[in-house]
């Protein structure tokens, strides 16, 4: 009798990342992901680059529950994305709105710079996001560009917003617009993510400092119905 055991993750198409499932507004529901041990009991250094794939399935627009934000962040999903108290570097995307944000002790979703050219499109899409942080003092940039191309190749929609004075910074953390009722929502995945510290150019995926896998035990979540890690189908 064989002991052989069958390895789901061996296959094609069984690839794994945060699940979002009819995502709205009205409640926190977002997801973090500690880096600190893999930094080397750490937080990030003053330049990084992080790169990763956004499917949407599904979005509709009734309201502001289209909203999601992908951010680097002193604080775990169990702050709430508007509270007053984040700090963080990332972008916020929606159907007919979307842009760089820089945002210090405040809400994960200020006002965008606006992606150019736009990227609002009408789902099913996959786009491949790329967050570069350069220069720990002085001309301190933050750049989030947005390809559509899975090897970043192509011309990208990008953006840029003010980084100076941004420390700490040891999470990543995806969350919707938690404020107001509930209308609107936005079903899909995130993936294929891997970071890089102390340099704003990707190097090999081997070579990454970060790299989640996407399992249960490796993200605290809010409401894991909602926005938590999973087979992507």
């Amino acid at each position: 009798m064989s002991n052989f055991v069958v390895n789901p993750y061996m296959f094609a198409g069984a690839e794994r990342g945060l699940i979002l499932n009819e995502l709205t507004d009205g409640i926190n529901r977002s997801a973090s992901y500690d880096m600190y041990a893999d930094l080397g009991d750490n937080t990030l250094s003053g330049t990084w680059i992080i790169r990763f794939k956004i499917q949407y399935t599904d979005i509709n627009t009734a309201g502001s529950g289209d909203t999601v934000n992908v951010s680097i962040t002193n604080t775990t999903s169990a702050v709430s994305p508007t509270a007053g108290s984040n700090t963080g570097l990332g972008f916020k995307w929606a159907d007919d709105d979307g842009g760089t944000v820089s945002f210090v002790d405040e809400t994960m979703f200020p006002a965008p710079n606006a992606f150019v050219p736009t990227t609002y499109a009408s789902a099913p899409m996959t786009k491949y996001f790329e967050m570069i942080r350069s220069g720990a003092t002085g001309a301190d940039t933050f750049t989030v560009n947005v390809y559509t191309e899975s090897d970043y190749s192509d011309t990208p929609a990008t953006a840029t917003a003010n980084a100076v004075g941004m420390t700490g910074l040891r999470y990543i953390k995806v969350a919707n617009y938690s404020a107001g009722g509930s209308a609107g929502y936005t079903t899909g995945s995130i993936s294929v993510m891997y970071l890089w510290d102390d340099t704003t150019s990707a190097g090999s995926l081997a070579s990454a400092n970060v790299a989640p896998n996407f399992d249960a035990d490796t993200w605290l979540e809010q409401d894991p119905t909602s926005l938590g890690v999973g087979l992507i189908t």
